[in-house]
């Protein structure tokens, strides 16, 4: 799946990370948390969602460090990075995800 509409784009170094992207079926991408460089995994403060619309519906979400984050480059005006999550509970379903992500204001 290719999103890339961005919706939602910040970036505050040491402050707040909210990065969200959708598109016209539904299908979207969220990354919201406190700020960080390098890597880190999903948690009560570093938040991972998803919705996938077709061909199932999948919603999840991951706080409690299913998926691991990492920003290659992170600035106010470039985000740059990839997630990877493992055994993401959704509906009784075990996923795995991999992500690549770009935003740029």
């Amino acid at each position: 799946m290719d999103l890339t509409t961005l919706k939602t784009g910040t970036y505050t170094p040491g402050v707040a990370i909210a990065l969200a992207w959708a598109d016209t079926s539904g299908n979207t991408f969220t990354i919201a948390g406190v700020a960080f460089t390098g890597s880190a995994t999903t948690s009560t403060t570093l938040t991972l969602s998803f919705s996938i619309t077709s061909p199932t519906q999948l919603i999840a979400a991951s706080t409690a460090g299913e998926c691991t984050i990492a920003l290659s480059d992170a600035s106010s005006s470039h985000v740059n990075g990839t997630a990877d999550c493992e055994n993401l509970q959704v509906s009784g379903k075990s996923v795995n995800l991999h992500a690549d992500f770009e935003a740029t204001s």
